[in-house]
């Protein structure tokens, strides 16, 4: 995301979290708003700090503010009781990037890739009253950021831009296979530093973890459809992630 990218979310979200948190406390009377609120002006308030930032900005502190962020968004999952997986959106559902969709309905409906669904925190993705869900960023959304060219096409060149991703760019793993077999994909990531697949909290149940959703939101735009996270499994540094493609609704 850029920083006039940041900017601009981090001002809607800001402004978002002041409005529920007038009215949860004036008209409603409702505590489990206000604090939804309170996490959306922390948010906000993050992203605005990181498109303030210059470009010397630290490491460390980039890490810090990217950890308030996530774990204000894991805040804002738990408090809204958020079951369902999340569906990563290809860029062509949004019209902006990458996206992933956390369904507040369940069971949830799952969207077109061509859905064309406005790139904003609450969305309606579908035709029907229930199809509301949030609609945000992910490791996997600025990952594609960082891709000089857009991701290869399935399966080899799929597996050659994540390849460049965690190898490469992020550091994050030695090597990478995609393996297909019919609707579900299963990709191996080698020798990973310091990614953890702890399904303890509500963002791992609904996200999965960062390589999880780098994979999902990778496959999604080679394929431009949705992807949901159906596992991740865990043996020694190697990560297996098992995603599926969504058959989304015309």
């Amino acid at each position: 995301m850029t920083r006039p990218r940041f900017s601009l979310t981090g001002l809607v979200l800001l402004v978002a979290g002041l409005a529920i948190v007038g009215v949860s406390l004036t008209w409603l009377a409702s505590g489990q708003g206000a604090i939804i609120g309170i996490a959306l002006i922390v948010l906000g308030l993050v992203l605005l700090a990181l498109s303030r930032a210059g470009s010397g900005m630290s490491d460390a502190m980039a890490a810090l503010l990217t950890t308030s962020g996530y774990e204000n968004i894991e805040r804002l999952v738990e408090e809204l009781s958020l079951s369902e997986k999340a569906i990563y959106l290809p860029s062509v559902a949004t019209g902006r990037g990458p996206r992933a969709l956390l369904p507040l309905a369940t069971p949830a409906s799952v969207p077109s890739a061509h859905a064309d669904i406005y790139d904003r925190l609450v969305v309606q993705y579908g035709p029907d009253p229930a199809d509301m869900g949030l609609l945000i960023t992910t490791p996997g959304s600025g990952a594609v950021e960082l891709l000089s060219s857009e991701v290869g096409s399935f399966p080899e060149g799929l597996e050659t831009s994540l390849r460049v991703l965690v190898t490469g760019t992020l550091e994050v793993a030695h090597g990478v296979d995609v393996h297909a077999s019919g609707e579900k994909t299963t990709v191996h990531y080698r020798g990973v530093r310091g990614d953890s697949v702890s399904s303890d909290s509500a963002m791992h149940r609904t996200l999965g973890s960062p390589l999880a959703a780098i994979a999902a939101t990778l496959l999604a735009e080679s394929l431009s459809r949705p992807v949901v996270v159906l596992s991740e499994n865990a043996s020694g540094t190697t990560r297996t992630v098992e995603l599926m493609t969504a058959a989304g609704e015309s």
